[in-house]
């Protein structure tokens, strides 16, 4: 893997799913990656490594919490593939970094009597919106199933979803549904032997021996 490339990648998607975090998903295996995207991940990590240098010289604690970030995330930077370029499960220990930064930004302005006010309407803003997202999420998370159906929902284009979905169904009594995602997964890849296994072995099952051929 190209690190010029996957590095920008990580650190830009990282980074949004911890202050933006709409589109939760176990994959994330179709990142955007048109000439004005791929540019806006070089300026995230220009910005990031910019703040590095100028903390490294001006505030020690700040560089250590911001390098805590890059750190934790060094798996995913090698350029031989140990891990996948983002995978949110990557990012927890990370985030520590980023969440000790916040704090300290907001308890800055809550000592200042002048901002005060608006130390304590950033952090209600901030706990406000990361609870309910949690809870929006814990129901993603009830059990696998649920968790299938929703990553079908943020990761549609990436095959291995829909032999996960191909299985629940079957587990569900839908053969039918199953043979459908099954194929999704190989049309979406053509060398899928996994999709191609659960086919057959559906149909087998279903007692079409010709069809499972």
């Amino acid at each position: 893997i190209n690190p010029l490339s996957s590095i920008p990648t990580s650190m830009y998607w990282y980074l949004r799913l911890i202050f933006f975090p709409d589109k939760l998903s176990i994959y994330h295996p179709e990142l955007p990656l048109t000439s004005l995207i791929q540019g806006m991940y070089y300026a995230i990590t220009a910005l990031y490594l910019g703040l590095l240098g100028i903390t490294f010289f001006k505030k020690r604690r700040i560089f250590f919490w911001l390098f805590w970030f890059f750190v934790a995330l060094t798996p995913t930077f090698l350029p031989m593939r140990l891990a996948w370029v983002v995978a949110e499960r990557y990012a927890y220990f990370g985030t520590i970094g980023i969440v000790v930064l916040v704090a300290w930004g907001v308890s800055t302005l809550i000592r200042h009597k002048k901002y005060m006010i608006y130390g304590y309407i950033v952090a209600a803003v901030v706990i406000l919106a990361l609870l309910g997202r949690t809870i929006v999420r814990n129901q993603d998370w009830i059990d696998t199933d649920s968790l299938w159906i929703a990553t079908g929902k943020t990761a549609p284009e990436y095959h291995v979803t829909h032999n996960n979905l191909g299985d629940m169904y079957g587990r569900w009594g839908d053969p039918e549904r199953a043979i459908e995602e099954f194929t999704i997964a190989t049309q979406i890849k053509p060398d899928y032997a996994e999709g191609y296994h659960n086919i057959g072995n559906t149909y087998m099952q279903l007692g079409k021996l010709d069809e499972a051929q």
